[in-house]
C-alpha cells in the first residue's frame, strides 16, 4: 500500500518528491489476488479480533525466502492490532476508482524494486510501471517475494543508498 500512496504524492505534489522508490508495486491493485484477499477480509466477523491464522497466512503469503520465526511472529502480532473494520476500509479505498494514479504526471527519477517470486503484483505490472514512468529503473530480486525489504535487507539497503546518492 505504501508504494501506491507514494505514487499519489509524486503525482499530486511533485515539488515534494525528488526521488521515488516503489517496492513491490503496481499500476493498480485490482487483480484476482487482491480481490480474493478482499473477499477473505469481508468474511471476517466485525465483533471478533482478526484471527491469528488469517494474519499469519496473509504475512506468509507475502514472502518466498524464509524469515526468522521470531521476526515473523512479531509481524503477525503487529497485524493482529489492526481491527477488522480497518482491514475492510483499507481494501475498499485501495480498490476504489480514486486509487488510480495518473502515472504520466510523475516526472521524478524512480527506482522500482520487485521480487521474482512476488504473489500479489505480477511482472507485467512492473513492465507497465517502467513504460509509464519515463525516468524509472527496475531491479528484480531473484527468489524473493513481496516483502523484499524483509527477505533481502542488505541488498535492499544497498540499492536504496545507491539510488539516493
Amino acid at each position: 500500500m505504501g508504494s501506491i500512496v507514494a505514487q499519489h504524492v509524486a503525482a499530486q505534489a511533485p515539488e515534494r518528491v525528488t526521488k521515488l522508490v516503489l517496492v513491490a508495486s503496481a499500476t493498480t491493485v485490482r487483480n484476482d489476488t487482491v480481490l480474493g484477499l478482499q473477499r477473505d477480509i469481508e468474511a471476517l466477523k466485525d465483533s471478533a479480533p482478526v484471527p491469528e491464522t488469517f494474519a499469519r497466512d496473509f504475512q506468509v503469503s507475502t514472502i518466498f525466502h524464509p524469515l526468522p520465526a521470531e521476526f515473523l511472529q512479531a509481524v503477525v502480532k503487529e497485524s493482529l492490532k489492526v481491527p477488522v473494520h480497518v482491514w475492510r476500509e483499507t481494501m475498499a479505498e485501495m480498490l476504489s476508482p480514486e486509487a488510480q494514479v495518473e502515472l504520466k504526471k510523475i516526472k521524478t527519477p524512480t527506482l522500482i524494486l520487485w521480487g521474482d517470486k512476488e504473489t500479489i503484483f505480477p511482472r507485467s505490472e512492473q513492465d507497465r510501471l517502467v513504460s509509464e514512468l519515463r525516468h524509472s529503473t527496475l531491479k528484480v530480486y531473484a527468489d524473493t517475494g513481496h516483502a523484499l525489504h524483509w527477505e533481502r535487507p542488505e541488498r535492499f539497503v544497498k540499492d536504496l543508498q545507491e539510488f539516493i546518492n
